[in-house]
């Protein structure tokens, strides 16, 4: 029987490793305006104010269409092989994502390794 020990891909999908946490689709404006200082209700809108990603749904890596992940991508691997890695001390990484948890009444718990999959934007 044959194993494939690393991810897989196909011509339209990018595999990634992230250090985040999940969210509630429900929960979307909420954290926007958190991220946001109180500024903004739409969380898409508020990527280009943080250094992190963010998806919603099945397409965006997410475990089902009412779930937001929220991280910091420390690999990534598209359909023709590139990988792309962050060398960041896990320590750091953790704590900045420690203050958003915490900002939005989660624990450090909640902050998880995700490997998932997702639609690439080329």
């Amino acid at each position: 029987m044959k194993i494939k020990s690393d991810f897989i891909t196909n011509s339209s999908s990018t595999s990634f490793v992230m250090v985040g946490f999940k969210i509630p689709l429900a929960k979307e404006e909420e954290v926007a305006k958190i991220l946001s200082g109180g500024e903004e209700k739409d969380l898409y809108k508020v990527k280009s104010l943080v250094d992190f990603y963010i998806g919603q749904g099945t397409e965006s890596g997410a475990e089902n269409d009412e779930t937001i992940i929220i991280g910091k991508i420390i690999s990534e691997f598209d359909d023709d092989g590139y990988n792309e890695y962050d060398e960041s001390d896990y320590n750091d990484i953790s704590e900045e994502i420690l203050e958003i948890v915490k900002k939005i009444g989660k624990t450090k718990k909640d902050i998880k390794i995700i490997s998932s999959t997702r639609v690439s934007w080329k």
